[in-house]
C-alpha cells in the first residue's frame, strides 16, 4: 500500500513502502514529496551543488556567513542571479550594508555605512561607487556630496 512520506523524505519510485531520507543538512518543505529536488538546505545554509538536485551528491550544504539571509531552499546560483525558481521567499540575498562579490559570493565584506552597499545579489555598490565594501569612486571619479562624479578642471585644480 501506498503512503505519503513526511516532511524530510521523499520516495521517486512508484509502489515502494518505504520513504527514502533527504540528504544530510536538508529537509522538504511538505509532506509526500516525491523527488529529491524537493530535499533543500536547511535554513542558515546554501547548496553550492546542482540546483535543482537531481542526485544526492548534487546538495552541499555550507552555513552562510555574517550579512547572507538564506532561507530554506537557498542556492548559489539563486544568491547570483537574485531569482530564484521557489519564488522570492525563498531567495537568498546579501544583506544590506554587506558586499560581497560576484566571484567570491559566500565571502562578506560590512559596508563603512549602509547605504553604501544596497545588498540583494553580490557585487551592487549604490551611486556609483566600486571596490571592496563600496568604499571607493571609479578610476577618473571623485565624490561629490552624494554620488560618484567625473573628475574637472576645478577639482584636480584644488588639489594642487
Amino acid at each position: 500500500f501506498c503512503k505519503r512520506c513526511s516532511i524530510g523524505s521523499y520516495q521517486d519510485a512508484k509502489g515502494q513502502s518505504a520513504c527514502k531520507d533527504c540528504p544530510s543538512g536538508t529537509t522538504s518543505v511538505g509532506l509526500a514529496s516525491q523527488h529529491i529536488s524537493e530535499c533543500g538546505c536547511n535554513e542558515g545554509t546554501i547548496n553550492m551543488g546542482r540546483h535543482p538536485p537531481l542526485l544526492k551528491d548534487d546538495i552541499r550544504c555550507v552555513t552562510c556567513n555574517e550579512g547572507i539571509r538564506c532561507p530554506f531552499a537557498s542556492s548559489i546560483d539563486a544568491l547570483r542571479s537574485g531569482k530564484s525558481p521557489l519564488g522570492d521567499r525563498f531567495l537568498p540575498m546579501i544583506q544590506r550594508g554587506y558586499y560581497s562579490t560576484v566571484d567570491q559570493p559566500l565571502i562578506t565584506f560590512k559596508c563603512r555605512k549602509t547605504w553604501q552597499c544596497p545588498g540583494r545579489v553580490p557585487g551592487q555598490c549604490a551611486r556609483g561607487r566600486t571596490e571592496i565594501a563600496c568604499a571607493q569612486c571609479p578610476a577618473g571619479e571623485t565624490w561629490m556630496g552624494n554620488r560618484c562624479a567625473a573628475c574637472n578642471l576645478w577639482v584636480t585644480g584644488a588639489w594642487v
